[in-house]
């Protein structure tokens, strides 16, 4: 009798998968500036149990989905999945993520939509969720300069750039007035080289 249960629990019952999984960020910060790394935290639900992922952010202006990264050095498209972070879900098939996004320095101000992605399909995408990013500011330099040359150019060379996270291009040179040097003069005596020689005529 006992075999027979065993026989026909193994045929009749099926093993429970996930169904409907969903991602939803909770929280990000909401006026984040360009430039910048900001605090994200999302919840998925359902999924497999103690299963493992990758994710990945992503988002931009409108359609423009490039802006933002998961970190500088990781672009929503071209970087390979397993360069991604990872979470694991619990017995319940589910897990609270805190983490960090990215936007990009060069990302101008607007209302970005912020997403996070999956890497087991391509489905488990999660609902838009909506900042305000501002430009980062423009810089202010401090240089150090270089020698004036005889064309009129002098080398700068950046010692500082404020305020923090700022973009920009700095100068590389700038025109300067070159000074030539003064000349010493040597007097040559009847063809024949005498330095600094005090020259006395005597009546």
């Amino acid at each position: 009798m006992f075999f027979l249960i065993l026989l026909l629990s193994l045929i009749f019952t099926k093993p429970v998968f996930a169904t409907n999984p969903t991602i939803t960020i909770t929280m990000a910060d909401t006026d984040p500036v360009a430039g910048t790394s900001f605090p994200v935290t999302f919840i998925v639900e359902n999924e497999d149990v103690g299963s493992t992922f990758h994710y990945k952010f992503f988002g931009g202006i409108d359609d423009l989905k490039t802006q933002i990264q998961t970190a500088p050095n990781l672009f929503w498209q071209g970087t390979p999945w397993g360069n991604f972070p990872t979470f694991t879900t619990d017995a319940d098939g589910k897990s609270v993520i805190n983490t960090y996004a990215y936007i990009k320095s060069d990302s101008p101000s607007g209302t970005y939509k912020l997403f996070v992605r999956l890497n087991n399909d391509l489905t488990s995408l999660s609902y838009i969720y909506p900042i305000n990013v501002s430009a980062a500011p423009t810089c202010t330099y401090t240089y150090t300069q270089g020698t004036c040359t005889s064309s009129g150019t002098q080398t700068l060379t950046v010692s500082s750039a404020t305020p923090s996270g700022c973009v920009g291009t700095p100068s590389t040179s700038q025109p300067c007035t070159y000074v030539a040097p003064s000349c010493e003069y040597t007097p040559i005596l009847h063809g024949i080289l005498v330095p600094h020689q005090i020259l006395r005529l005597e009546l």
